[in-house]
């Protein structure tokens, strides 16, 4: 469902409608007529890079995040075949970095990503990185 709009509870099926009656409090608001969803994703992800030994590695790895946020790879170093990573990278439009000098070098661009579909694999995505988060401010907050 559409956060915040309303829908008819005569579109929904039956099934949908028990679902809903389980949903936790303030998730939504419904009445007999319709139903609006409240619930948002505790985090938005809009960048993932993965440390990668290989390019080919690293498609792999930034391939994961594909039906979520746009993605690049980090490499140790330009790899020496660069044009046929660059093109590999370009077709899945995941971007090739590099950490050299001190400074992040961009050997190609990341494609910029765009939500198709919401899924219940995003929820999933979305809680795990918020729990994570969480998680990382508790142990600094606690001098870890």
């Amino acid at each position: 469902m559409p956060t915040g709009l309303p829908v008819a509870t005569a579109e929904l099926t039956e099934r949908e409608r028990k679902l809903l009656q389980r949903a936790p409090r303030g998730a939504v608001e419904s009445d007999v007529r319709q139903v609006v969803r409240l619930a948002v994703a505790p985090v938005s992800v809009r960048f993932a890079v993965v440390a990668a030994r290989t390019w080919r590695e690293g498609l792999v790895k930034a391939g994961r995040f594909a039906p979520f946020c746009a993605r690049a790879m980090l490499l140790p170093a330009a790899p020496s075949d660069l044009d046929d990573a660059r093109v590999q990278a370009g077709f899945y439009g995941i971007g090739i970095c590099v950490f050299s000098s001190g400074k992040l070098q961009m050997l190609a661009e990341p494609e910029r990503y765009a939500r198709r579909r919401h899924s219940s694999a995003q929820w999933w995505f979305a809680e795990e990185i918020y729990q994570q988060l969480t998680a990382t401010g508790e142990e600094l907050a606690a001098g870890g």
